[in-house]
């Protein structure tokens, strides 16, 4: 094996055997370079820091460039930003555990910061406030910014970008150019922080990078471009993390059919002085689970009711939700006091297909003799999300029978419980159904004119084998009237309302995810002719449905009566 590079032009022979004898070396094929070049930053990397938002720096950079015989592969660029934090240089930085903060032994290091005692490090230059003396008789060391960091030092991934998400920015020397900004939050206090970004050609099948540049790689990452260190100073105590909670079905019944995630934190509770939840001083972040932290967007006080539930002190209810899985957050009004990130949550329960006619029951006679009545029903469940409890409700069909409701109980996954993609079913179903095409050339076409209940994302079709082969016994059963699957488990975009974000009313059918607004278009709830596929609209990005099925079937003995 060898190392190909840049520039490397390689030709290419071959020679085949039974295992006896070879045979004659084939022609070299015509040397060509198959390695893209790596990306060149045009120049440095600019950092804001300010010490009234003391958790969060801003970064921004332009774009890199290509050789002009390569400038065709610019679009294929990519970019991976990532965070280095290094604790140890910057408790001499910050002169722990001596009374006072003095400039002076800083200045002996060479070094200066923007804001005093913190801020972004640079390397000292005389100011016309300074000293004479020590300007004169000290020769100012010069200052290394890999000095403060190692090969130990803590490193996060804290954003990534494509060459197609460059836009203008304005630079620090004045001017604009196309360029990335990215805001980086959650610095934590007392340590040296660093923004670095690496660029590349990026083809189809890589990897994502954990922060560690393979140098053996064939489409190796450029040098990193870093920007100038920060220090982040001394913090006062974080905020408490907010803690979701199980919604009481004694209160907030009028917010049922919205998304709605119910928060604990002793710092919702509200402070003498505050007429409103509008003049609490702390309030609500959350974003997506997984995407970056200048995602976080604010609950608007319109969207936050708060209670006092017993046994768990303040607490805030958050509806109309733009997400479907989001992590929380705590900050005070200024944003500089964050809180980390809660425990990932859902805001909408999972589905229950069977909801508009109820579960199916049926008589089943046990081996022994004994008679049970199985009764059986669907969850729909997003992304990672999982049923954990069921409770079952009967009533006798008699005069003034009461409904009874059962203990809930945990929901083990057995033999009695199965599952399966709604994606892999629908490949099967949907296409006997409305035709839909089963290679990956036809669906890239159109788009399925069907969303799931769920998620509201567009059922996805692509080349991909037929399910029918991946399906145990009861999930074939449940899929066997495939109208009745498709009338309860999927509408049609014509019927889901526009996102609407926090201002969406409670009448709304469910909140629609906010990585699938980009595609939710009047064009796309348009069908074709036949009622089937309806063609393929232009969509900044298009997401598909990446539900499951879960059949669950419960058996309970009866007495007879």
């Amino acid at each position: 094996s060898f190392r190909m590079t840049w520039g490397m032009a390689v030709e290419w022979r071959v020679r085949v055997s039974d295992g006896l004898t070879w045979s004659h070396w084939s022609l070299p094929s015509t040397a060509c370079e198959l390695v893209p070049p790596i990306p060149q930053f045009p120049r440095g990397m600019d950092v804001l820091y300010s010490r009234n938002d003391p958790t969060m720096v801003k970064a921004s950079w332009a774009c890199c460039t290509l050789p002009v015989e390569f400038e065709a592969l610019s679009p294929t660029i990519e970019y991976w930003v990532y965070l280095t934090s290094e604790e140890s240089t910057a408790q001499s930085m910050l002169q722990a555990g001596q009374a006072t903060f003095e400039m002076e032994k800083l200045r002996r290091r060479g070094i200066q910061m923007s804001e005093g005692s913190c801020g972004v490090v640079s390397a000292w230059r005389p100011r016309a406030d300074d000293d004479d003396d020590f300007v004169e008789e000290f020769e100012v060391p010069s200052f290394n910014p890999e000095e403060l960091f190692t090969d130990t030092s803590a490193r996060r991934i804290v954003g990534k970008f494509k060459q197609d998400d460059a836009r203008l920015i304005s630079l620090a020397e004045g001017g604009s150019a196309r360029g990335f900004e990215i805001t980086v939050s959650g610095l934590k206090a007392e340590l040296v922080h660093r923004v670095s970004v690496r660029a590349r050609c990026a083809t189809s099948g890589l990897d994502e990078p954990d922060g560690k540049a393979d140098p053996l790689h064939p489409l190796r990452w450029s040098d990193p471009l870093h920007g100038a260190p920060v220090l982040a100073p001394r913090a006062p105590p974080p905020l408490l993390v907010p803690v979701p909670l199980t919604l009481p079905e004694s209160r907030f019944g009028r917010f049922a059919d919205t998304s709605r995630l119910l928060l604990r934190c002793p710092m919702f509770g509200r402070p003498p002085q505050a007429d409103s939840d509008k003049d609490h001083p702390v309030v609500v972040d959350v974003k997506p689970v997984g995407s970056a932290d200048e995602e976080y967007k604010q609950v608007p006080a319109e969207n936050s009711v708060f209670c006092n539930l017993e046994h768990f002190g303040p607490c805030r209810l958050i509806y109309n939700v733009p997400y479907l899985h989001v992590e929380a957050r705590c900050r005070n009004q200024t944003m500089n006091i964050v809180s980390a990130a809660g425990v990932p949550a859902f805001t909408v329960p999972p589905l229950l297909l069977e909801g508009p006619r109820g579960p199916e029951a049926e008589v089943v006679l046990g081996d022994s003799g004994s008679v049970f009545v199985q009764v059986a029903w669907t969850v729909r469940c997003l992304k990672g999300q999982a049923p954990k409890m069921f409770q079952i409700g009967y009533r006798r069909h008699s005069v003034e029978s009461p409904l009874v409701d059962m203990e809930a109980a945990e929901l083990v996954f057995d033999s009695a419980v199965s599952e399966f993609p709604v994606r892999s079913a629908a490949e099967s179903v949907c296409a006997q159904k409305i035709g839909l095409p089963l290679n990956e050339e036809d669906a890239a076409k159109a788009c399925c004119p069907l969303a799931c209940r769920q998620c509201l994302c567009e059922l996805a079709f692509m080349a991909e084998d037929p399910s029918e082969a991946k399906l145990d016994s009861a999930s074939r059963v449940r899929l066997a009237d495939s109208a009745r699957w498709l009338d309860e488990g999927t509408t049609t975009f014509s019927k889901v309302p526009r996102p609407c974000g926090w201002s969406d009313d409670l009448s709304r059918f469910r909140a629609q995810d906010q990585g699938g607004e980009a595609e939710h278009q009047d064009e796309q709830a348009t069908s074709g002719p036949s009622g089937g596929l309806a063609p393929r609209v232009p969509l900044r990005r298009r997401k598909f449905c990446e539900c499951r099925d879960v059949v669950v079937r419960k058996l309970l003995p009866v007495d007879g009566e």
